[in-house]
């Protein structure tokens, strides 16, 4: 499996983590968890907790400088159509 290391630990149930696990997929809760959240970096915040499995508040201690090869990855996984229209 592929990892992202991080420039700037972030901490996850108290232990400092420098490596994220590339998820492969994307789950329905992890996009949930990007809908709850307010605004753009809100939800952002949330996609990174869903996908990753951590906690919201360890993805809102990410640096700035980690968000691009964070980004690079996930947004590829998001879908592209089938979300917010009526049948």
């Amino acid at each position: 499996m592929a990892v992202i290391t991080l420039t700037h630990p972030i901490q996850v149930d108290g232990k400092d983590v420098t490596e994220l696990t590339v998820p492969t997929r994307l789950t329905l809760g992890a996009l949930q968890l990007m809908d709850n959240e307010k605004g753009e970096i809100g939800k952002l915040a949330g996609l990174i907790a869903g996908a990753f499995k951590i906690p919201l508040s360890s993805a809102r201690q990410m640096d700035v400088a980690d968000l691009g090869a964070v980004s690079e990855v996930l947004f590829p996984l998001l879908p592209t159509s089938g979300l917010g229209g009526t049948a």
